[in-house]
């Protein structure tokens, strides 16, 4: 019988959140941490992987095997930032929890309005945005799922509060320490730049 291929993921993790919520500014700050080999940004070909290497036809997909194994580390942590706009492909940010079973994800939410209009502000793609009142359904659906995952999944998440990183990073980032079982980050809060958007 056929064994899903599985990573065993010990030294990887995953930042996501909604799209303008703050996952690049986090990335940068788990960055600065010396524990910390590399973060990729927004690598679109691992859930893709993650996903699909268990059809017939991409077990022995080379291609496959290697997107997600560039995430497999034996000293330092190697990470990954995902980001989601509205719509029901980025729950699929689900696949890399069972593809990574020892993985470890830190979730980062920011004001569901300030979100939207960063976003609205932001957004340069042909396909357009949708109203408020829906990108809120989205919002709360994408981290309902991100807090039943927590729920069911302990000790391998922590949730950052965007507005409570900008006042207090370091305080903020020893979620992501005890997550990681890493070395304190050093002080970061000169990094941090009222947003603008």
């Amino acid at each position: 019988m056929y064994q899903p291929i599985t990573f065993d993921g010990t030294k990887t993790f995953f930042v996501l959140g909604m799209r303008r919520s703050g996952t690049s500014f986090l990335r940068q700050l788990i960055m600065e941490n010396p524990d910390i080999k590399n973060v990729l940004f927004e690598p679109h070909e691992l859930i893709f992987a993650a996903q699909s290497i268990d059809i017939k036809r991409y077990r022995k997909s080379e291609y496959h095997f290697n997107a997600l194994q560039q995430l497999e580390s034996k000293d330092l942590w190697m990470g990954a930032k995902i980001v989601g706009n509205p719509g029901i492909e980025f729950f699929n940010w689900k696949w890399l929890a069972m593809k990574f079973p020892e993985a470890k994800f830190v979730f980062i939410r920011r004001d569901v309005n300030s979100t939207y209009n960063s976003w609205i502000k932001n957004e340069t793609s042909p396909r357009g945005t949708i109203s408020l009142p829906m990108y809120h359904d989205w919002w709360r659906e994408t981290y309902n799922a991100f807090y039943l995952f927590m729920a069911a999944n302990p000790d391998r998440c922590c949730h950052i509060e965007y507005e409570d990183l900008l006042k207090d990073v370091n305080k903020e980032l020893t979620e992501v320490e005890e997550l990681l079982k890493i070395q304190p980050f050093r002080n970061l809060q000169h990094m941090v730049e009222k947003p603008n958007n």
